[in-house]
């Protein structure tokens, strides 16, 4: 049970059906991993009721922000919010040099989550759990401190769980019999859809399961599939969706969140890219044979299939190279970090 005295953590992020959940997910991680050292707060504009659910079930006190596009008028509103005291964590793609500079005057220690590395970084502290992202990399004030790579994965605890107990044994086949589907929280394009076709005519494929998000609008497109052959899954818990994972012989998933979180469970899987920004990880999965392939998003099912056909040889190499950079302790590092953070 958290103090009544703990300090305060507002975290500051956006989620929905067309932005996707990936900020969202990656606070409920940072959140679980405080173990009740601060009081928590979650500021974010009109979220709809399954995003407030998800909020509320974490024990986040709710912040609701005006709808604006005006991110300088956001920041006014954010720090209107602030009496000076709080720790302020900030995860989106609109939080730039200046945002940071208005919310960083009305606070005691700014962090910022980030992976587009698009600007000066006025905050205290910078995360980006980006493949082999490093400080040198930014621009930035020179107390900013920084906690880059897989070292500091943002994940909840049953998948950091799940990593620290994981099998090291090598597989003496790979047959794709049973295929997980995860295109992230939102999927506005309904890719999972063109997966599951194109998985329809792989001949070894028995059962595909589909995981949908909490802001996925498109469970109607599945309706027509057979049961036996198309599973469709929703608003999974953190617990259920490692169960999945380790139930089937590889998954296709987008190269978020939802990458790492496979990967640290120790279970082969098809990258494929959903959004520019994730780059840095298709460059971090093929330069380290983490995934057995990479696609872009208009992958071809010629691309798909050859990529559930390669040799168990090289599917153990990726095992092997996801244990190398998913050790499941980063929720241990990042606590032990903002423990510090606490005393400065």
């Amino acid at each position: 049970m958290t103090d009544v005295n703990a300090p305060r953590l507002v975290f500051r992020a956006d989620g929905g059906a067309q932005i996707g959940l990936g900020h969202i997910m990656r606070c409920l991680a940072i959140a679980e991993m405080m173990n009740d050292a601060f009081s928590l707060s979650f500021a974010i504009q009109q979220p709809s009721d399954a995003v407030r659910d998800l909020l509320t079930q974490a024990s986040f006190d709710i912040i609701s922000l005006p709808q604006t596009t005006d991110y300088a008028a956001d920041a006014q509103n954010l720090s209107s919010h602030l009496t000076g005291h709080e720790f302020v964590l900030l995860d989106g793609y609109s939080f730039g040099a200046d945002y940071q500079q208005t919310v960083k005057q009305h606070c005691k220690k700014l962090i910022v989550v980030d992976d587009l590395i698009a600007w000066h970084q006025y905050a205290d502290v910078v995360i980006n759990h980006g493949g082999t992202i490093q400080a040198v990399d930014y621009q930035a004030e020179s107390y900013t401190q920084f906690l880059t790579g897989t070292a500091y994965a943002l994940l909840r605890k049953p998948f950091l769980e799940a990593g620290i107990q994981r099998s090291t044994h090598t597989l003496t086949t790979f047959q794709p019999r049973r295929v997980l589907v995860n295109l992230g929280g939102a999927d506005p394009d309904n890719i999972s859809h063109r997966v599951v076709e194109t998985l329809l005519n792989e001949p070894l494929v028995q059962q595909i399961v589909v995981v949908l998000g909490a802001a996925n609008p498109h469970r109607n497109s599945f309706a027509n599939y057979a049961e036996d052959r198309v599973q469709i899954r929703r608003n999974l818990s953190p617990v259920e969706m490692v169960e999945v994972i380790q139930s089937c012989d590889v998954a296709v998933v987008s190269c978020s969140t939802i990458s790492y979180e496979v990967a640290t469970v120790s279970k082969p899987f098809v990258g494929i890219l959903t959004a520019d920004n994730q780059a840095i990880l298709r460059t971090f999965y093929k330069d380290n044979h983490i995934a057995l392939a990479v696609l872009e998003k208009a992958f071809t099912g010629y691309e798909l299939r050859a990529a559930l056909s390669l040799p168990v040889s090289t599917v153990n190499n990726t095992l092997i190279n996801q244990q190398r950079y998913f050790d499941g302790r980063s929720g241990e590092r990042i606590a032990a970090f903002f423990r510090t953070l606490l005393l400065t």
